[in-house]
């Protein structure tokens, strides 16, 4: 499916085969979180990185873009978690 829509892990654009994880519990670890990008923007300007936490076995991924290109937008635009959930952990179901 990737080949067929031409996408590309942005992770992998950018750091290669470097190990990382977005999930760990005990001794297994998973890269369970991804984001992908057509490959005819893959010479844009990316930044990603893992974002741990410290309320969850669940951690981010971040994503930023640079670009000159206009991207095509699906659904209601944007949509970003509220920075003082993220930052404290409060709102969260138990």
């Amino acid at each position: 499916m990737k080949k067929e829509l031409q996408l590309a892990d942005t992770w992998e654009l950018l750091h290669g085969n470097k190990v990382t994880y977005t999930f760990t519990r005990g001794s297994s670890a998973s890269r369970l979180y991804r984001f992908y990008t057509l490959q005819k923007y893959k010479n844009e300007t990316y930044k990603i990185r893992v974002e741990k936490t410290d309320f969850s076995d669940h951690d981010g991924l971040i994503l930023s873009i640079q670009t000159n290109t206009r991207l095509p937008t699906y659904g209601r635009g944007s949509w970003k978690i509220n920075n003082i959930v993220s930052a404290t952990g409060q709102g969260y179901p138990k």
